[in-house]
């Protein structure tokens, strides 16, 4: 029997997701960041479109460092506590008040606008193949 690559399967597959609206681009598994097990610019985006004051802050109190630092802390917090409670919960960053939010929940009832249902609009489903970084050609992983 003849060698078929996984990788015309994944692509496949992908292509055919994308169609029916996930979020997906050839190759960007490159934009993951192995060292925090996070994609940064997903990170990034996610916090300026839905929380654009505590991004704002974030900005002001670490500069030009500002996306390293919430990096950090994000990773940090998700070491310490969990993934699922950081993304229930959100993290706490210097000089804000309230909890900076990594995920925002279908809300309840359907009068809840404004603020929760612009952050919930904000939700994106993304699909990633593996890079293929792990040693192993043949494995099929998705994020």
């Amino acid at each position: 029997m003849g060698s078929h690559p996984v990788i015309h399967l994944e692509i496949e597959i992908c292509e055919h997701l994308k169609s029916n609206g996930w979020l997906y681009e050839l190759d960007d598994a490159a934009k993951y960041d192995r060292a925090r097990a996070l994609f940064p610019e997903d990170v990034q985006a996610w916090v300026r479109s839905t929380q654009p004051k505590s991004w704002d802050v974030i900005e002001k109190n670490h500069g030009s460092h500002a996306i390293e630092t919430l990096l950090t802390r994000l990773r940090d917090q998700i070491d310490q506590r969990g993934t699922l409670d950081v993304m229930r919960h959100g993290i706490e960053m210097l000089g804000m008040r309230e909890m900076l939010l990594l995920a925002q929940f279908k809300p309840a009832h359907r009068q809840a606008v404004g603020v929760v249902g612009d952050r919930y609009a904000g939700w994106q489903i993304q699909l990633r193949q593996d890079d293929h970084q792990s040693g192993r050609p043949d494995s099929l992983n998705y994020a």
